[in-house]
């Protein structure tokens, strides 16, 4: 009978997984809001989390010896615990600390990873020598490495679909160290028994290890390049939320550690592993062409906004990432035992083979987020990769030398060619078509199609001249007076401003109306591609991009106003739609209202746009979290205009004031009454006394940082709560109060 402390150490490794997978999630969040929501900072986030854990592979693998080995582990997790601690108190301190050191330009990124390095390293080094201090053979290895990667799966869906928004991200990150503290006394108590375990030992590998290790190095590097371009190259059939990504990443563990838990047998090492890259480049063929297949006929209207509308979306959302992600995965975890057989020669077998593979992993996921999508784009790169995976097929092949490798990569080839030859082309400009048809007369035409590291940005144009822009395939801003309204209502309420900051610039309607007002006019953006493409959408746009005084910044929002002193008269924020989009939660957090309230001139108003559709206690909580940063709020809004206007001041302002003819005479230039911007449109107006909004509001708790609700509304979805539509339920829910 196997002894217990080695029946249980798959549960203390899934433990660690978890505990591991949620500081990941929860710091990933914390740095956003320091570095920006930009790909080319999470990419170097991840690489330094995933450097980490090499290196404490590596060095793990080196102190292997015959002292205690549960021990040892047990003091892993215990640091590992204490270090994560640290490491989120720190990193919630970071935004100040980046603030402080920049002076008047956005502190390099190299610089910001500096800083977040010494939070980082000493819990994922840990974390990462924890596989190889357990592992006792080859066998065990394969074993423990898929239970710590089912334990990753089941910590990423805990922690993203409840904890996160029940509890908040520091409750989180308590509760995946009381994890790694559990662990850490299961194992000292097991290593309290007489009887001590054998130091470990590994058989001897078939040999050809330095190649086994560059081609499972070349499996990490399609595995996380995959991951980066599914979660790009998906967006339009699972959408742009949170509980997209980790239905997405949740499907990738999971086939990954079923595929090394199954413990592949392979009497021909170097066959098996030749076969089964061959099967890894057709399985990332057939998702491509699977994108497409499935992708032309969803082609709902509502895809356009967002795919989770009630909580029976989320199984279709659930099944689409199994259908595309799931096969690959599960090849790339069969490749894990395959590839310990042919490398292990000595104890260190398991921390070179982890190592290897996670620095395949972080080369992957930067090349393939940043030079991949940037030159091939999305589609085209996840076609390259299923090349590079038939071809370290070959490699295998050739030196394994029997019939078998070279009949497998052969077949694989031949189903790849064929998933490529239906898939060469991106399907995205087609998705977008069929729903657009839907849901605009006459026809739709594209203006352009723009893929960079930072979004996909797609412009339209209908027959009667509407033009439309989307983000990863969101209809997020188009054309029209809705962004010179949100300027004109806080400029009106603001005597004479000489200074305006809009935030999220859209196709520039904000930013157009604030310079034809006049003054200085900052903008804030973080895909460069949007501003570039603003000439569509205005034909004036150039006049106003290179006005004296105006300019645009391509950096998140929160981080401009980190870094910068200036206070503006008049600050708008306008993202987009809807409410619970991965990362918007940060615009609208009690925290970042706070700072922009900081930015404001003694006289100055803030405006911020919520659009609905989305849950009526999202509103209230947003709300609460304004009227605890402003002094005096007032909420307007436009009919006809799907969503309402809150604006913040530290003076009253009366609406409409009483000379509201003369001062649009005034103050609004012609071009814009030309576009249809008259006093009639602005008396048609509703708002709610702050005495009312304030007194319904305290019920509620607002959004913050630490509480990310309105991301995630998966409680909501599961009552059954409807989402507005319309602002009405405002006047409706304070009526009902009083």
């Amino acid at each position: 009978m196997r002894d217990a402390r080695i029946r249980l150490a798959p549960v203390l490794m899934a433990l660690s997984g978890a505990a591991a997978l949620a500081y990941e999630t929860v710091w990933l969040r914390m740095l956003a809001r320091t570095f920006g929501v930009t790909v080319y900072a999470v990419a170097g986030l991840v690489a330094l989390y995933m450097g980490g854990l090499a290196l404490g592979a590596a060095w793990s693998a080196r102190q292997r010896g015959p002292a205690d080995w549960l021990r040892r582990y047990a003091w892993l997790e215990a640091g590992a615990a204490a270090s994560s601690l640290a490491a989120t108190w720190w990193l919630m301190r970071l935004p100040q600390v980046v603030a402080a050191l920049s002076t008047g330009a956005p502190l390099p990124a190299g610089l910001r990873l500096a800083l977040a390095a010494p939070a980082l390293l000493p819990p994922t080094v840990l974390l990462g020598a924890t596989l190889p201090a357990l592992a006792r053979d080859g066998a065990d290895a394969a074993r423990l490495y898929g239970a710590n990667t089912l334990g990753a799966m089941a910590g990423l869906l805990v922690c993203a679909l409840v904890t996160i928004g029940a509890w908040g991200e520091t409750a989180t990150i308590a509760g995946a160290a009381g994890l790694n503290c559990a662990a850490a006394a299961a194992a000292l108590l097991l290593s309290r028994r007489r009887r001590n375990l054998a130091a470990p030992r590994f058989e001897q590998g078939a040999g050809g290890a330095p190649l086994a290790l560059g081609l499972f190095a070349l499996s990490g590097f399609c595995a996380m390049g995959c991951e980066v371009l599914w979660s790009r190259e998906l967006i339009p059939l699972v959408g742009n939320s949170t509980y997209a990504f980790a239905l997405l990443l949740a499907a990738y563990l999971g086939g990954l550690g079923l595929g090394s838990c199954l413990r592949l047998e392979a009497p021909r090492p170097w066959e098996s592993f030749a076969a089964l890259l061959a099967a890894l480049g057709a399985a990332i063929a057939l998702s491509a062409a699977s994108t497409r297949f499935v992708g032309i006929r969803i082609d709902s209207p509502d895809f356009l906004y967002s795919p989770l509308r009630s909580f029976a979306d989320f199984p279709l959302v659930a099944a689409e990432a199994l259908v595309f992600v799931f096969p690959s995965s599960l090849i790339l975890g069969l490749l894990f035992p395959v590839a310990l057989s042919l490398s292990g020669k000595d104890g260190a077998a398991v921390g070179r083979l982890y190592a290897w593979n996670t620095l395949g992993g972080i080369a992957g996921s930067l090349l393939c987020g940043f030079a991949g999508i940037a030159v091939l784009g999305s589609h085209a790169s996840l076609l390259a990769l299923a090349g590079l995976a038939l071809a370290g097929s070959v490699c295998a092949a050739a030196h394994a030398g029997g019939r078998r490798g070279w009949a497998a990569a052969g077949a694989s080839a031949l189903l790849a060619l064929a998933a490529c030859a239906y898939a060469r082309l991106d399907p995205a400009l087609e998705i977008l078509a069929a729903r657009l048809g839907k849901t605009h007369q006459g026809e739709i035409s594209f203006l352009f199609h723009d893929e960079s590291p930072a979004a996909t940005i797609t412009g339209t144009v209908s027959t009667e001249g509407g033009r439309t822009l989307l983000i990863n395939g969101i209809e997020t801003s188009a054309a029209g007076l809705l962004g010179a309204l949100m300027e004109l209502l806080p400029n009106i309420a603001v005597p004479e401003p000489r200074s305006t900051l809009v935030i999220c610039f859209g196709v520039g309607n904000t930013f157009r109306a604030a310079s034809l007002l006049g003054g200085s006019v900052d903008a804030v953006e973080l895909v460069g591609d949007v501003v570039r493409r603003m000439p569509f959408f205005h034909p004036d746009a150039a006049q106003h991009l290179a006005k004296t005084g105006n300019a645009v910044f391509i950096e998140d929002g929160r981080s401009y106003l980190l870094r910068t002193a200036k206070r503006y008269d008049v600050i708008v924020i306008d993202a987009a739609p809807p409410l619970y989009s991965a990362g918007a939660v940060n615009l609208y957090t009690r925290e970042f209202l706070t700072l922009a309230r900081g930015h404001l001139t003694e006289q100055g108003a803030l405006a911020l746009w919520l659009p609905t559709l989305s849950f009526e206690s999202d509103y209230w909580q947003i709300l609460r979290g304004f009227s605890d940063s402003f002094e005096h709020v007032s909420v307007w809004e436009q009919p006809l205009i799907p969503g309402f206007l809150v604006i913040g001041s530290a003076k009253p302002r009366a609406w409409p004031p009483a000379d509201l003819g003369a001062i649009v005479r005034r103050r609004v230039p012609r071009a814009l009454r030309w576009e249809g911007l008259n006093e009639g449109r602005l008396r048609m107006d509703f708002w709610l006394s702050e005495a009312d909004l304030r007194a319904f509001v305290s019920r509620f708790e607002p959004v913050t940082d630490d509480r990310p609700t309105v991301e995630f509304p998966l409680a909501r979805f599961w009552r059954g709560e409807p989402l507005m539509r319309s602002p009405e339920f405002l006047r409706k829910a304070v009526g009902a109060a009083r």
